[in-house]
């Protein structure tokens, strides 16, 4: 038996909405992922192939907490098993959705640009203080990549993480 997981990081690419699966809740989020790489003629980078639209399904209590502190335009990460669901389109051509079955999700919070201007994507993504959400019904409080400042000043990650199975006492 095998398992492919995958982690991605990358925006939200769309508005999130409850919908209603008989009686639970359930929110997808998209994160495109498109491969780059620096064009030396060019002294940019450009786009290296497809964009690969990924998608999270997150259900009942974790979809209101995605719901509640995730956005369009949020940076988050996102990993999980990674599944090719098969399809046909409207026009009758095959086609392929990429999923992330029991996934997590994690928003990434960059630090502020010291000119005070925003943060448009062009500087370096910092990790800080982020909600960490299981569509599993557990979290991954494990390490992210360094970077952050913790509020007791040490640097490394601060990740906000809660988890459904913990007991809140």
């Amino acid at each position: 038996m095998s398992d492919l997981s995958i982690v991605v990081t990358g925006f939200v690419a769309n508005e999130l909405e409850v919908r209603q699966a008989g009686s639970h809740r359930v929110v997808e989020v998209t994160v495109p992922h498109t491969p780059r790489k620096f064009d030396k003629t060019l002294s940019q980078w450009v786009d290296a192939g497809d964009t690969v639209w990924l998608v999270a399904t997150f259900w009942n209590d974790h979809a209101d907490s995605v719901i509640n502190h995730i956005g369009k335009g949020d940076v988050v990460t996102v990993s999980g098993s990674l599944e090719v669901e098969s399809y046909m389109k409207r026009d009758g051509t095959p086609g392929a959705r990429v999923k992330v079955s029991n996934p997590q999700i994690a928003r990434v919070v960059r630090k502020p640009r010291r000119d005070g201007g925003s943060n448009d994507g062009q500087g370096d993504v910092q990790w800080g203080q982020g909600d960490a959400i299981s569509g599993s019904g557990h979290t991954d409080t494990s390490s992210t990549p360094q970077g952050g400042t913790q509020p007791n000043g040490s640097s490394g990650p601060v990740v906000d993480a809660f988890d459904s199975n913990d007991t809140p006492f």
